[in-house]
C-alpha cells in the first residue's frame, strides 16, 4: 500500500463520485456500496490524527479525497486544516497551502511561556521580545515594554508575510 502522490493520478473525480459520497455538513466520506451503512470511512492512522482511506490497494489522506471530490482536481500544493483539527474535513476548513505556509498555522508551542505567539521575555533587557520566522530564518521584530504591543508586532508581521494563511 502506498500514499504517494503518484497514485493520485489513477484516481479522478468521476471515479471518486462512483464509489464515494461526501457529507458537506460533517466532512465525512462514505462508500456508496458499504457493508457497514452509516459509518464514515477512514481511520486515524497517524499520530497527528489524520484520517486515512484505503481504496483499491492504495491509502489516501481523506482531506485530499475531499478536495478532489469537491473541486474536481487534486490540490496543487499541500492542504491546511484552518482550525488545526486534522479530523475536520469540511471543505470550508480546507485550503491549499505550501509546506512553509502550513507550518505557520500551528498552535502556540508548549515551550512558549508568555502565552502569546511570537513573544518571549528577554531577561537581559526586561522587555518582551517579538520575533517571527520566514523561509526558515528568524526575523527580529523588536523589544517592547507591553506584551500586547509585542503580540501586535508579531501578528502584523505574520499577516503581512503570510497573508490569509497567517495564524493569528
Amino acid at each position: 500500500m502506498t500514499t504517494t502522490k503518484a497514485k493520485e493520478v489513477n484516481l479522478d473525480q468521476e471515479k471518486l463520485l462512483r464509489h464515494f459520497w461526501y457529507d458537506t455538513d460533517t466532512g465525512d466520506l462514505y462508500r456508496l456500496k458499504d457493508s457497514v451503512k452509516g459509518r464514515p470511512l477512514g481511520s486515524g492512522g497517524s499520530s497527528a490524527g489524520y484520517i486515512y482511506v484505503l481504496f483499491e490497494g492504495n491509502v489516501y489522506l481523506a482531506h485530499r479525497l475531499v478536495w478532489l471530490y469537491v473541486h474536481g482536481k487534486w490540490p496543487e500544493q499541500g492542504l491546511d486544516h484552518i482550525d488545526l483539527n486534522p479530523r475536520n474535513n469540511r471543505i470550508s476548513n480546507l485550503r491549499e497551502a505550501s509546506q512553509l505556509q502550513n507550518m505557520h498555522n500551528l498552535y502556540i508551542s508548549v515551550q512558549n511561556s508568555s502565552g502569546v505567539a511570537g513573544v518571549t521575555w528577554d531577561k537581559a533587557t526586561n522587555k518582551w521580545k517579538a520575533q517571527g520566522s520566514y523561509n526558515g530564518k528568524r526575523v527580529y521584530l523588536g523589544r517592547f515594554v507591553d506584551i500586547a504591543e509585542a503580540g501586535e508586532a508579531y501578528t502584523k508581521f505574520n499577516t503581512n508575510v503570510l497573508k490569509e494563511l497567517a495564524c493569528t
